[in-house]
C-alpha cells in the first residue's frame, strides 16, 4: 500500500501477496507445532524478504522519492536478518555485534520506514496543496470568464434592446418614425409650442395615384419610390422636425416654423417630389404629391391638426392632385 505496487508494478505485486500468505501459513504453522512447515515456510519467507527491497528501488526509480528512505529501511532489516542467519548456521563467530545487530537492525529499520511514511504525508500534503490552489485559481479563472461573458451578454442585451426601441419606433422600410414614436413626439412638440407660443406647422402628404405605381411597376418599385420621397424630404426638414410615414403613401410632417416659411417648405416638397427620378425595366415611374398643411391654433391638439390637414389633403386630392392647400 506504501508503495503502490498494484497500480505501478503489478507483477511485484503478486509476490508481495504470496508473501503474505507464506507469512500467515507461518504463524497458522507454529500454532499447530508442525516444525517442517514452520522451516519451509521460514526458508520461504527469508527467499522473499528481498523484493520488498527491490520494489522500493523501482519505484523510486519511477520517480517516488520516499521509495528510497523505505528501501533503505528495509535493507537494515535483511542485513539484520542475514547475520543473524549466518551466525545461526555457524558460518560466522557469534559475538556481541552479530547478537544485537538484528534486533538493532529492526528498530532502525522501523524508525526509518517511519521518516518514509513522513515524507509520503508531506507530499501528500504539498500535492493536496497543490491541487486546491489550481482548483482556486480555476475558479478565479472560472469566475473571470464569467464576469466577462455576463458583461459581453449584458452589452448583447442593451444593443437588443435599443435596437427593439429604435424598430418599435421607426418604419422598416423608409427609416423614419412610425405612426406611434410620431404621436409621441409630435405631442410633446405641440404642448411645448402652447407652452412657449411657439408656431409650429402639420403637412401631411399622399403620393397621388401610388396604386397604379404599384400595379404597374410591381411592389418593389413601389418600396423604391417611398424611399426616394423619403430622401427627398429629409433633405428639407430641420433637426427637430417630425417626419414620419402614417402607413403606405400617406406621411406627415410637424415643423416649427413661421406659418409663411412652412407654407413655402410645403410648396417646396411638392416641387422636388416632381423632379424624382425613378427608372426600372418597364420604364420611367412620375411622383407628385397633394399636400395638405394646418397651422397651430390656440390651445391646439396633435389630433385636431391631423384632422385639418387630412381634410384640406383630400380636398387637394379631389380638385386634381399635386398642390398644397392650406387649412382656414
Amino acid at each position: 500500500m506504501f508503495l503502490e505496487t498494484r497500480r505501478h508494478v503489478p507483477k511485484i505485486d503478486c509476490l508481495l501477496q504470496i508473501m503474505m500468505a507464506n507469512s500467515a501459513l507461518l504463524i497458522l504453522a507454529a500454532l499447530l507445532k508442525i516444525k517442517l512447515m514452520a522451516v519451509l515456510c521460514i526458508t520461504v519467507a527469508m527467499l522473499l524478504y528481498p523484493i520488498n527491497f527491490i520494489a522500493a528501488l523501482i519505484r523510486w526509480r519511477q520517480g517516488t522519492p520516499q521509495a528510497a528512505v523505505f528501501a533503505l529501511g528495509w535493507g537494515l532489516l535483511m542485513a539484520g536478518l542475514f547475520s543473524q542467519a549466518l551466525r545461526d548456521l555457524g558460518w560466522i563467530e557469534h559475538n556481541l555485534i552479530n547478537y544485537y545487530w538484528p534486533p538493532v537492525a529492526s528498530f532502525s529499520e522501523v524508525v526509518v520506514i517511519m521518516f518514509a511514511m513522513g515524507m509520503q504525508v508531506f507530499q501528500l500534503r504539498k500535492q493536496k496543496e497543490e491541487v486546491e490552489y489550481r482548483y482556486a485559481r480555476h475558479l478565479e479563472h472560472e469566475a473571470v470568464n464569467l464576469e466577462r461573458e455576463v458583461a459581453f451578454r449584458t452589452a448583447e442585451l442593451e444593443v437588443a434592446k435599443r435596437r427593439a426601441e429604435r424598430d418599435a419606433q421607426t418604419d422598416p422600410l423608409t427609416g423614419i418614425c412610425n405612426r406611434r414614436s410620431f404621436f409621441l413626439k409630435a405631442t410633446a412638440s405641440v404642448e411645448k409650442a402652447n407652452n412657449d407660443g411657439l408656431n409650429v406647422s402639420l403637412m401631411m402628404f399622399d403620393l397621388d395615384k401610388f396604386k397604379s405605381i404599384n400595379d404597374r411597376f410591381g411592389h418593389k418599385t413601389g418600396d423604391d419610390a417611398l424611399k426616394l420621397f423619403t430622401q427627398t424630404v429629409k433633405q428639407y426638414i430641420r433637426a427637430n422636425d417630425v417626419f414620419a410615414r402614417l402607413g403606405g403613401e400617406e406621411f406627415v410632417l410637424l415643423t416649427c416654423r413661421d406659418t409663411q416659411d412652412a407654407e413655402k417648405l410645403a410648396e417646396q416638397l411638392r416641387i422636388a417630389t416632381t423632379q424624382i427620378e425613378l427608372r426600372c425595366e418597364k420604364g420611367e415611374v412620375k411622383l407628385s404629391t397633394s399636400i395638405g398643411l394646418a397651422h397651430l391654433a390656440t390651445s391646439s391638439h396633435i389630433d385636431e391638426l391631423l384632422v385639418r390637414a387630412d381634410n384640406v389633403l383630400y380636398a387637394a386630392k379631389d380638385t386634381g392632385r399635386n398642390q398644397v392647400f392650406v387649412a382656414s
